[in-house]
């Protein structure tokens, strides 16, 4: 399968979803579902599974597009074109959210703030730890202070939208994150649904 994204259906501040297949990313997502499985059986609900384990921001420079995120080497744009071939070679599934509510104008704040404020920061290694302890203790790593220098995939995308209104509705943001503030996987009761999925208006399959 080969798939292309439709630039014209594009607007800075929109948020992209992964699911990988290399160790780390399955790893990232074995910790994950352990920490809903914990969660549903507390709260007596059937235990579903996270599907995805990395996110990022859409950023627009000049003409062209690029996914504003946390990698090992830090707070880097990659071209979206990098994500169309690995997706296209089979290496990787991606989905798209928008910001319920959002202006255009606010998705380019929030692409303001990720380029002003996280853009350059180093991985934060220490929310792999924190993300570690939540899975077998649940809610413990939410008490770990969060770190001013270093960035997480979703805590990169989460204060760089923060600034301009509350999306994630927690401390520290997870892949997880993503999926229960798009009402896509069960959550606290306060909680609220603030994403919408928008691939299939994006996401074009050449073949």
């Amino acid at each position: 399968m080969s798939i292309t994204i439709n630039r014209e259906a594009l607007r800075p501040g929109l948020i992209l979803h992964q699911r990988g297949t290399s160790r780390f990313a399955r790893l990232i997502r074995w910790a994950l579902d352990r920490f809903m499985r914990k969660f549903c059986e507390r709260n007596h609900i059937p235990v579903v599974k996270v599907w995805g384990n990395h996110d990022g921001i859409f950023i627009k420079q000049g003409e062209r597009w690029y996914i504003g995120e946390a990698l090992g080497r830090g707070n880097v744009l990659t071209p979206i074109e990098e994500y169309e071939a690995s997706v296209s070679a089979g290496k990787e599934e991606i989905r798209i959210f928008e910001v319920i509510g959002a202006s255009v104008m606010e998705g380019i704040l929030a692409q303001g703030n990720w380029l002003n404020h996280v853009k350059g920061a180093r991985y934060d290694y220490w929310a792999i730890i924190c993300l570690g302890l939540k899975a077998l203790f649940l809610d413990i790593s939410d008490r770990v202070a969060h770190s001013k220098v270093r960035r997480f995939c979703t805590e990169s995308v989460a204060e760089s939208w923060e600034r301009v209104r509350t999306v994630f509705q927690c401390r520290h943001a997870l892949p997880l994150t993503v999926e229960q503030v798009a009402g896509l996987l069960p959550r606290k009761p306060e909680i609220v649904t603030t994403l919408r999925e928008i691939t299939g208006s994006v996401i074009i399959v050449v073949d």
